[in-house]
């Protein structure tokens, strides 16, 4: 968990403002999913389904601490539709991970996690009615034992715990298959001892899926079947922070000696090109843009300075390294569209001042539209075509008083 995520539950947040820093930033509407008499709520993970509804996973408390994940869906006007409770269950907030998907069915599979050493999935049909969940009984903290899910190409809903490995089950909640990548204590160690779980699933276009255990890359073809692995040794890191798959390549982003690296691979898992990012250890980001071009972005461990830039084959084709000191500079989220990087970040000079922005920056590294919300401590990002929805949270502060929000832009 990032440093400021840890301070979430101290800040103080007034009512959001939407400002756009250009001309073609609109704000649309804003919704809030408040918490059990005006409490505490948090919206932390959303996606949207192809209806462009949006569903928002997160959790509310009550005074006497007791702990509801919850899923709220709403349309593309911001029009409350369901919310759906799983009383017992949190999630929390890491960098590159799914915690909720949308299937093609608008199926929402979801994920939680225990203080009782506990993942919960499951899959909530389009009227928000549970279909199945599943309880899984860690080996490890139930904060830890988490990593990731995601979506086959054949509409099989993966699970990546520290427990079970990966399992791949159907929409009946059947498992299909399983894949273990525990060959050594060392390997599933690793992946619960860094700031946060390193586990992490992605998917290809062709329905290959590769899988970080923070030590290694696995290469599975779509019946779980191992093709291919690389060590983070190999890739001269410590550990492996973050993948990213694009139509022929693997992007990887690690941690080695103080340096932060990221390695470019083909799909059979062989290094082709590769940049030192920064000479701190930072978390961040990779997304393709293309094949050819990939945006990054990265904090350094004590979030004083933030890189983004875009890398082929070729080198560099622009960073901008932002070291401006502030209270709070951390990165949100890492996104793309056909023509930019898409940056999201909370900045804040104190505990009264708090900012998200996202910044469009094209190929020459030049921000061409930015929006800012105004008190408002971001989660996530997503863009869809011309619009921007943003989670995170707001409200009146009295020690833990916070409110889930969802809004929506337009970036013309």
């Amino acid at each position: 968990m990032s440093k400021a995520s840890r301070r979430i539950t101290n800040l103080a947040i007034a009512g959001v403002v939407s400002i756009s820093l250009s001309s073609c930033v609109k704000q649309l509407w804003q919704e809030t999913y408040p918490g059990p008499d005006g409490f505490f709520s948090e919206a932390i993970d959303l996606i949207e389904d192809t209806t462009n509804n949006i569903a928002i996973l997160g959790r509310t408390r009550t005074t006497d601490s007791n702990d509801t994940l919850y899923i709220a869906k709403y349309n593309a006007h911001g029009e409350f539709l369901w919310d759906y409770k799983d009383a017992g269950f949190i999630q929390l907030h890491y960098p590159n991970r799914h915690l909720i998907e949308s299937d093609q069915h608008n199926n929402t599979f979801y994920s939680g996690i225990s203080l009782q050493n506990q993942v919960r999935i499951g899959l909530i049909n389009p009227a928000g009615e549970a279909l199945w969940t599943k309880t899984i009984q860690s080996q490890s903290s139930g904060l830890v034992s988490f990593f990731d899910l995601a979506l086959t190409n054949n509409q099989e809903y993966l699970a990546f715990t520290h427990t079970n490995g990966l399992e791949a089950y159907n929409i009946d909640g059947q498992i299909q298959w399983s894949f273990n990548p525990w060959h050594d204590a060392n390997d599933s160690t690793l992946a619960t001892t860094q700031p946060f779980p390193l586990g992490e699933i992605a998917v290809s276009e062709q329905g290959y899926i590769f899988l970080n255990t923070g030590s290694k890359v696995f290469k599975l073809n779509p019946q779980g079947e191992q093709l291919a692995t690389i060590t983070a040794e190999q890739l001269s890191l410590e550990y492996i922070g973050d993948i990213e798959t694009s139509h022929s390549h693997l992007a990887v982003m690690g941690g080695e000696q103080g340096f932060t690296r990221i390695q470019v691979l083909n799909h059979d898992l062989a290094i082709e090109y590769g940049h030192v990012l920064t000479t701190e250890n930072a978390y961040g980001s990779l997304a393709f843009r293309d094949d050819q071009h990939l945006c990054y972005a990265a904090n350094d461990i004590n979030q004083s300075v933030l890189i983004s830039g875009m890398l082929n084959e070729h080198g560099i084709v622009w960073q901008n390294n932002d070291l401006r000191r502030l209270y709070l500079k951390e990165l949100v989220n890492l996104q793309v569209d056909d023509k930019h990087c898409l940056i999201t970040q909370v900045e804040a000079d104190d505990l009264e001042n708090i900012k998200t922005y996202t910044h469009y920056t094209d190929n020459t590294g030049s921000i061409s539209k930015s929006a800012m919300l105004q008190d408002f401590f971001a989660a996530k990002s997503l863009v869809s075509k011309q619009y921007l929805y943003t989670i995170g949270i707001t409200g009146e502060y009295d020690g833990s008083i916070t409110e889930a929000t969802l809004t929506k832009q337009q970036i013309q």
